[in-house]
C-alpha cells in the first residue's frame, strides 16, 4: 500500500484532500493544483464567490445556453454565497430551468475583495483583469482571460 501511494505521488495521479480551506488550505490546495494533483477541498464555512460574466459569449447581452447558469445553480446547491457581475446584463431572468432573482453586482477594490473566490466565465473585453487580480483573494479562470503567473489564478 505504501509502495501504491508513492507512486501515485510521482505519477501525480494521487487525489489529495484538503480540510479547511482558509488561510492556510487554501494556498496548500493551489498549490498541489500547480503541480499537477487533483484536489478536493472541504470547508464548512459558506464561501462567497462572485461569477464574472453570465453572457453566452464575450461581448454581447445574451445568456441563453450560457455555462454560468449551470455552474452558479451548482455552487447554490453546495451552499456558496453566489453573486455575479456582467457589463450586459443587469439582471437575471427567469428562464425554464433557472429562476434566479439576481442583479449586477459593481466591481470595486473593496467589492473584490470580499470574496473567496472569482470565477471568470465570459471574458468580457470592458473587465481589466490587471486590477481585478490585484485585490482578488482566487480566481478561477475558465477563459484563459489574465495571461501573467499567479499564485492567486487557478485555470479550469
Amino acid at each position: 500500500m505504501k509502495i501504491d501511494l508513492l507512486s501515485k505521488i510521482e505519477e501525480r495521479s494521487a487525489r489529495i484532500g484538503v480540510i479547511g480551506l482558509g488561510y492556510v488550505g487554501l494556498p496548500l490546495a493551489l498549490r498541489f493544483c500547480e503541480e499537477n494533483f487533483k484536489v478536493i477541498g472541504f470547508d464548512s464555512d459558506p464561501k462567497k464567490v462572485l461569477i464574472l460574466g453570465v453572457a453566452y459569449k464575450k461581448d454581447i447581452d445574451d445568456m441563453r445556453e450560457s455555462p454560468s447558469l449551470k455552474i452558479m445553480k451548482l455552487l447554490l446547491d453546495k451552499g456558496a454565497v453566489i453573486e455575479y457581475n456582467d457589463p450586459y446584463i443587469s439582471s437575471l431572468p427567469e428562464t425554464r430551468k433557472y429562476k434566479f432573482n439576481m442583479r449586477s453586482v459593481e466591481l470595486t477594490e473593496n467589492s473584490i475583495k470580499n470574496y473567496d473566490c472569482l470565477i471568470i466565465v465570459t471574458n468580457h473585453s470592458s473587465y481589466n483583469y490587471k486590477w481585478i487580480l490585484k485585490d482578488a483573494n482566487l480566481i478561477v479562470d475558465t477563459r484563459n482571460a489574465i495571461k501573467e503567473p499567479s499564485s492567486k489564478v487557478v485555470k479550469a
